[in-house]
């Protein structure tokens, strides 16, 4: 009994440290060229609403981490 009640308890302390990795959530938008202005609001715009998930709490556990690309609109 007392193998079984140590190995739980092992079990519960391994469970318990494990830190999840933050979920990275990509953004492809041009902030160069010919359209940068409105390629920067749209950052502007997908890091605040990452800010504001991140404030409220977190999705399924994990914070978000954004990833943002400019790709200089070449499609």
């Amino acid at each position: 009994m007392r193998k079984v009640a140590s190995v739980i308890l092992l079990l519960v302390l391994l469970v318990g440290c494990v830190a999840l990795q933050p979920l990275k959530v990509g953004f492809s938008v041009g902030l160069t060229g010919l359209l940068a202005n409105e390629g920067v609001s749209a950052r502007y715009g997908f890091t605040l609403a990452i800010e504001e998930v991140n404030a409220a709490g977190d999705v399924n556990g994990q914070l978000l981490d954004p990833a943002i690309k400019d790709d200089a609109f070449n499609y």
